[in-house]
């Protein structure tokens, strides 16, 4: 494998055996449960609730059923990381026994979509791809959104990364690439606009 795209930081380990990462965009990171919970936006205390076992059923009466990912996973440090209570809540869900956790990505949307009243967490990329079949519950709010991400109204995103090694071939594909990037604009403003273009172009194709 020449080019690999991640969310996680670089281990030192990782890092001395010759992987170079190259930030390159945000992505916004959603609350999603399963279709037709009856519910379209939820607060970071309803949030904290859920996670804590206070509240345990959606408007339309179905169980709620968190899916957690590792303790140690990206999406759960961003979502601990809303609130302190958030973290809290977090800390106790992944205490309780016969709890649903997922490792990949790929795994957690779809438990999320065949897990009646489920609850968790996916990158917006995957919303649009499963048309439908996620629900994305906007956050005190705000929608998860690109340009939420780059006006800082929307606080839940991923870091995503080039992860390469000085010998990789598309190495000089992924100068290109970041240089195509609007000049004048902040750095990480850059990053969101230029997943917000490619997530419209996905969304309309």
């Amino acid at each position: 494998m020449d080019v690999a795209v991640s969310s996680k930081i670089l281990t030192p380990e990782e890092s001395a055996q010759g992987a170079l990462a190259s930030d390159y965009g945000k992505i916004p990171l959603a609350v999603v449960s399963t279709a037709g919970v009856g519910k379209k936006e939820i607060t970071t205390r309803e949030l904290e609730d859920i996670y804590t076992g206070k509240l345990t059923k959606w408007p339309n009466g179905e169980t709620i059923r968190i899916i957690l990912r590792p303790r140690e996973d990206i999406d759960t440090k961003i979502l601990g990381e809303l609130s302190p209570g958030m973290g809290r809540a977090l800390r106790e869900a992944h205490k309780k026994p016969g709890m649903i956790f997922s490792i990949t990505d790929p795994e957690a949307t779809e438990s999320i979509i065949k897990t009646p009243g489920a609850i968790g967490t996916a990158a917006i990329c995957c919303v649009i791809d499963h048309k439908g079949r996620l629900n994305a519950l906007s956050l005190n709010g705000r929608k998860a959104s690109a340009k939420g991400v780059a006006d800082g109204t929307y606080p839940l995103a991923k870091d995503l990364r080039f992860i390469t090694t000085g010998k990789t071939p598309p190495a000089a594909w992924i100068s290109f690439a970041l240089s195509t990037l609007p000049k004048g604009v902040p750095l990480r403003k850059k990053r969101a606009y230029w997943l917000r273009q490619r997530m419209q172009e996905d969304h309309e194709a």
